[in-house]
């Protein structure tokens, strides 16, 4: 009757366990954490409870003697549930940390990758493509990096990338104003017959630029004794980067 169907129940449950223990130790694919919960809910869940009086003499006995074996497979049952619960959990755990340090290892290849692409658009701290549409590529590579950086610690490489990129872009929108700066500098200094060259190249604002820059001076055609001037100049710190700045 329904006292038989409990130990049945029971003794079933036992026997899964040792199956999933088998099952556990000949694969690679461990049993997981849910299907060791489910066990400790059947053996601690019984399909059939017991109820009424136990019963008098001998076949009180044997019952006595059945509960107690039954409790204690229930014993043996659930020490085995919990230790596979415990490492079935640990495993559960350390595929969280393995799977966050992999995730956070790609962002880090992403934000190397996006300072090379960042730097790949300066030359000297300034943008190779000095119009609107470099400046608009310089702001999404800028867009990317700060993005990755919510996602992992940036790499050396690539916070110095964002770096030379914010700089780059303070000084986009201070070319004007650099521009202007360089134009009364240059009158003052008696130089004011290469404003229309610089102008041209859009090489005003990197006026201090010029002093030490071989390639600048060759793409503008400068001559090489203003370059010695403008060299001088840098030199005796009468014209800097913040000769230019706006105030």
């Amino acid at each position: 009757g329904a006292r038989f169907q409990r130990s049945a129940a029971i003794l079933n449950c036992f026997q899964k366990v040792d199956a999933k223990l088998r099952e556990d130790a000949a694969s690679s694919h461990k049993v997981g954490l849910v299907d060791w919960q489910a066990l400790r809910h059947e053996l601690d869940v019984p399909p059939v409870a017991v109820v009424g009086r136990p019963s008098p003499g001998r076949t009180g006995a044997a019952w006595a003697r059945l509960t107690t074996l039954e409790e204690s497979l229930k014993a043996a049952a659930r020490d085995r549930i919990e230790a596979q619960l415990k490492l079935a959990n640990d495993r559960s755990s350390q595929q969280v940390v393995e799977a966050k340090l992999a995730q956070e290892q790609e962002h880090e290849r992403k934000a190397v990758e996006a300072g090379i692409a960042l730097r790949a658009l300066l030359a000297d701290g300034y943008l190779k493509d000095g119009g609107v549409e470099g400046f608009g590529q310089l702001l999404e590579a800028l867009q990317a990096l700060v993005a990755l950086s919510g996602f992992c610690q940036l790499p050396t490489s690539a916070q110095e990338a964002l770096e030379e990129g914010r700089t780059a872009a303070r000084r986009y929108s201070e070319a004007p104003i650099r521009a202007r700066n360089a134009r009364r500098w240059l009158r003052g200094a008696g130089l004011s017959h290469i404003i229309g060259l610089l102008s041209t190249h859009s090489l005003l604002h990197r006026l201090p630029a010029l002093a030490n820059s071989v390639e600048l001076v060759a793409s503008c055609g400068l001559p090489r004794s203003v370059r010695e001037e403008l060299a001088r100049a840098v030199a005796d710190k009468r014209l800097s980067e913040d000769t230019l700045a706006p105030p």
